[in-house]
C-alpha cells in the first residue's frame, strides 16, 4: 500500500494546455516582426499556425521568412528563437487545477518535475502562479537529466525528504514521465490530456488533474 507523503507533479499538458504556450510565443514573434520589419503580426501569426500544423514548430520562423521574402534576414531566424523563449506568455490553468494545488499542498508536500528549456519553464510557472504550491521545483534540462532519465524525481524527492515509496508522479506522457516513475520506483498517475491521450500505458489513469484527491485517497 503506497502511503504518500510527497506528490511530484508534471507541468506541460498535465496542468495547462503546452499549445497556448506555443500560440503565445508565435503572438510574441509575429509583434516583434511587425515591430522589427513592418510585417504585420496580422499576416504573420496565422501563417506560423499554418505551418506549426503542417510540418510541426521546427522551421516556422525559417517559413515566415521565405513566404513574406524578408529581407536582409541574416541572424533573424535565432532572434525570433529569443523572442519566442523568453517572452512572458499569456497562460490559464486547466480548470480547477489551481484549487485542487490548493488542496494536495495541505495534504502532502509538493514538487513540480519538469522538461524543457528552464528560461521557457520558470516564465511558465510564474505566469501561471503556482509557484508558492511547490516546496521543489526541478528543471530536468538543467540537471541536465530530461525524463524518461529519473534523475529529476530523484532530486525532486531529496529536496523533500522523501523515499520512492512514499512519492507518486502525476503526468500526461508515459513516454516520458510514465518511463521515468518506473525508473525512479515511484507509482504514476496519468492524465488523459489530449495530446497524448491515445498513447498506450499501464497504471493509474485520471481524466483531469482535478479528479487526483479522489484517486490519492484511495489509493
Amino acid at each position: 500500500m503506497l502511503l504518500a507523503k510527497a506528490v511530484l507533479i508534471d507541468l506541460d499538458d498535465t496542468l495547462f494546455e503546452e499549445r497556448d504556450y506555443v500560440e503565445s510565443g508565435f503572438r510574441a514573434v509575429a509583434n516583434f516582426l511587425e515591430q522589427d520589419r513592418d510585417l504585420p503580426a496580422d499576416y504573420s501569426y496565422p501563417s506560423m499556425l499554418a505551418f506549426l500544423e503542417l510540418e510541426g514548430r521546427g522551421k516556422v520562423f525559417d517559413r515566415i521568412i521565405e513566404r513574406f521574402e524578408v529581407r536582409h534576414a541574416d541572424g533573424l531566424v535565432d532572434r525570433c528563437v529569443t523572442v519566442y523563449r523568453e517572452h512572458a506568455p499569456e497562460l490559464k490553468l486547466y480548470q480547477d487545477v489551481f484549487d485542487t494545488l490548493e488542496r494536495l499542498s495541505s495534504d502532502f508536500l509538493l514538487a513540480l518535475v519538469t522538461n524543457g528549456l528552464p528560461v521557457m519553464q520558470m516564465n511558465k510557472i510564474k505566469a501561471l502562479e503556482i509557484e508558492p504550491f511547490f516546496k521543489s521545483v526541478v528543471l530536468c534540462d538543467a540537471l541536465p537529466a530530461p525524463k524518461p532519465a529519473p534523475e529529476g524525481l530523484l532530486h525532486a524527492m531529496q529536496d523533500l525528504g522523501v523515499k520512492p515509496g512514499e512519492a507518486v508522479l502525476i503526468g500526461d506522457n508515459p513516454a516520458t514521465d510514465g518511463l521515468a516513475a518506473h525508473a525512479a520506483h515511484v507509482p504514476f498517475i496519468r492524465v488523459l490530456t489530449k495530446r497524448f491521450a491515445e498513447m498506450p500505458s499501464n497504471g493509474a489513469e485520471i481524466n483531469a488533474f482535478s479528479e487526483v484527491m479522489g484517486l490519492l485517497n484511495a489509493i
